[in-house]
C-alpha cells in the first residue's frame, strides 16, 4: 500500500465538507442586539446567559418581535414547559405566527437540529435546554445548512456550543463575553424602559 501524504488527505476532506458558508450580520431593530453584537449572525449561534428573570428571555421575545414586524418567521423551542404567551404578546410578539414547539423528553436536541436545518425560519430560539455535548456541534451545522441563527437561552454555558456571540445577563447588567470579529466587554443596563447602552 502507498503512503497517503497529509496535503491529500486535507484536500479530500476539502472536497467532503464542501465550500466554507459565508456568514453575514443582520441587523434586528433592537439596539441592545445591533449595537453590541452588530446584529444576528446568519447563520450562526448566539447564547443568552442568565438565571430566569435576568432579562434574557425579555430580550429573546423582543428581537422576535421585531424580526415578525419584518415578515420573518420565528419558532420557539420550549424545553422547561415554560413560555407564557402573554409575556410574548406584551413584548409585542403575534402569537399567530410563532412556532411554539414543546419537544417530548430526549427529543429536543434533534427537534432544534432539524429546525434549524430547515432553511423555514431565520431565526429558531431554545429556550432552557439541558446539556447538549455533540449536539452543539451539529447544531452549528444545521444553522449553516438552513442558513438560519439559533437564539440559546441558558442558565449559564455548559461550553458545548460554537457561538458567534454570547451575553451574559445579571444584576440588572448584559455583558458581552464572546462576539466573533468584535469588541468583547460591551455592556448595557436594564431599568423599567428597558435596556440603555
Amino acid at each position: 500500500m502507498g503512503a497517503v501524504s497529509l496535503e491529500a488527505l486535507r484536500e479530500q476532506i476539502r472536497a467532503l465538507e464542501g465550500a466554507p458558508v459565508r456568514g453575514t450580520v443582520q441587523e434586528t431593530g433592537v439596539p441592545l442586539v445591533d449595537e453590541l453584537l452588530g446584529g444576528l449572525p446568519v447563520p450562526g449561534l448566539v447564547e443568552l446567559l442568565g438565571p430566569q428573570g435576568s432579562g434574557r428571555a425579555r430580550l429573546a421575545l423582543t428581537v422576535v418581535a421585531a424580526l415578525q414586524r419584518r415578515g420573518e418567521w420565528v419558532c420557539w423551542v420550549d424545553f422547561a414547559g415554560a413560555f407564557y404567551p402573554p409575556a410574548a404578546a406584551q413584548r409585542g410578539v403575534e402569537l399567530s405566527s410563532l412556532l411554539v414547539v414543546r419537544p417530548p423528553a430526549g427529543r429536543g436536541a434533534w427537534a432544534v437540529e432539524q429546525i434549524l436545518r430547515s432553511g423555514l425560519f431565520s431565526l429558531v430560539v431554545a429556550a432552557d435546554p439541558p446539556a447538549l455535548g455533540p449536539a452543539g456541534a451539529r447544531w452549528a451545522r444545521a444553522a449553516e445548512g438552513g442558513m438560519s441563527t439559533g437564539m440559546v437561552l441558558r442558565g449559564r454555558s455548559g461550553r458545548d456550543l460554537p457561538v458567534a456571540a454570547r451575553v451574559a445577563f445579571g444584576a440588572g447588567e448584559a455583558v458581552v463575553t464572546r462576539r466573533v470579529g468584535g469588541q468583547l466587554g460591551g455592556r448595557a443596563r436594564w431599568h423599567r424602559e428597558g435596556w440603555s447602552l
